[in-house]
């Protein structure tokens, strides 16, 4: 997988700006330090069940 970091030489984002289709920002990446930690219960639940 290839991150700012290692992408080779020369190479730069894919675009500026990261956003949904209702126009909503996102970060160019997701990690631990920018997303808030996943509760199974609350966030998936057990769907189907």
């Amino acid at each position: 997988m290839s991150t700012k970091t290692d992408a080779p030489a020369g190479r730069g984002e894919r675009r500026e700006r990261f956003e949904t289709p209702s126009g909503i920002q996102l970060p160019n990446d997701f990690n631990p330090a920018n997303t808030e930690p996943l509760e199974y219960d609350r966030d998936l639940g057990d769907p189907g069940a």
